[in-house]
């Protein structure tokens, strides 16, 4: 679940640097999640995977859903 989900990201990340990707560890940063799920009107789950466009969540994938393949088909589909 959550190691499959991070390692999903990372290893996206290493071969897509130039995309943003910021990371909020909920058990140390709860009034910031509090404050993005608050923001962009949206109940938080732990993993999730937010894609944000022009200030706007465009996609949210939460736990299993989070794999390599998922995140780059939603970089081409919605952040190209």
């Amino acid at each position: 679940g959550s190691a499959r989900a991070k390692e999903s990201i990372d290893s996206f990340l290493r071969t897509n640097q130039d995309v943003e990707i910021f990371q909020i560890t909920v058990q140390t940063e709860r009034t910031l999640s509090n404050e993005v799920a608050k923001t962009f009107q949206i109940k938080h789950e732990s993993q999730q995977f937010l894609f944000l466009k022009n200030g706007k969540v465009e996609k949210v994938l939460n736990h299993y859903q989070i794999s390599f393949s998922t995140i780059e088909k939603i970089q081409i589909d919605y952040l190209d």
